[in-house]
């Protein structure tokens, strides 16, 4: 078994020190070690992400000495290099880090991010003048989204956002590319219908109940009283009246984004 080799280490005495757990660090010697060793090479496999989290934020050590930076500076090239936009989304990889609580956020800002110490107190001080507006997770998730996917993926993934959690419209649907209208549509029904069927529709009052068999209204009753009710659109197009044609714009030749109420969603796939 390879030899640990850290705990002489300023840093580890200093973390001794002031943990709340006697036996924290000879606990997690080996986990340690790793964290150590990839600084200097000898280590490229980091398994336990969520460790070198809890490393860090459990005394603060980031700020005392210039190798706790460094380290957590490689892992992040070391990781974030290795996410692949296949298994997440852009999407899904900005919704992670804006989801940040505020006890996770201040850590997460100064590992992930090479943001100075000056900056990130100027955005915290910021932050704590309006807490709901979420400003440290939005610097965060904007700072790290741009740097692994880029700025046109991280700008693609605010858009998606505003599809389900904002005041989007239908310009904004046309502009997102297929991979990120469905990843911020995962999860929501979806309802198949095909090129016929569309084509011989009389009216969205029949597409949202025949043609979707119900999935979306049981009935043209009530498919009419919520469209009356201006409780309905397609592709972000409010529904003007219940016997309005169906002449909407496929997203990506093949989609239709309804919404019913609020916070209903339903993705018909249009199909041969």
């Amino acid at each position: 078994m390879r030899a640990f080799r850290f705990h002489h280490h300023p840093v580890i005495a200093l973390f001794r020190q002031r943990s709340d757990s006697a036996g924290y660090v000879d606990a997690n010697a080996e986990k340690i070690d790793v964290i150590f060793n990839f600084r200097i090479g000898g280590v490229r496999d980091i398994r336990d992400v969520d460790f070198i989290f809890a490393f860090f934020q459990k005394c603060d050590l980031i700020h005392d000495f210039p190798i706790c930076r460094g380290i957590a500076h490689d892992f992040q090239r070391f990781a974030l290099q290795r996410l692949d936009p296949k298994r997440t989304s852009p999407y899904k990889f900005y919704q992670y880090w804006i989801n940040a609580t505020d006890a996770d956020v201040a850590s997460f800002i100064r590992i992930f991010t090479l943001k100075s110490i000056e900056e990130i107190e100027a955005i915290e001080k910021e932050h704590e003048e309006a807490p709901h507006l979420r400003i440290l997770q939005k610097v965060l998730a904007e700072d790290i989204t741009t740097s692994v996917h880029g700025r046109e993926e991280m700008d693609s993934a605010i858009r998606a956002s505003e599809i389900l959690f904002g005041k989007s419209v239908a310009d904004d649907l046309k502009t997102l590319k297929e991979d990120a209208l469905l990843s911020v549509l995962d999860g929501v029904p979806q309802v198949t219908v095909t090129k016929a069927e569309l084509s011989n529709v009389e009216n969205v009052t029949d597409l949202l109940s025949i043609s979707t068999r119900g999935e979306i209204f049981s009935s043209k009753g009530e498919a009419r009283k919520m469209i009356q009710g201006g409780g309905v659109s397609i592709n972000k197009q409010k529904l003007e009246s219940f016997d309005q044609s169906v002449n909407f714009e496929l997203l990506h030749d093949k989609y239709l984004l309804v919404q019913k109420g609020k916070k209903n969603y339903y993705l018909v796939n249009i199909v041969d």
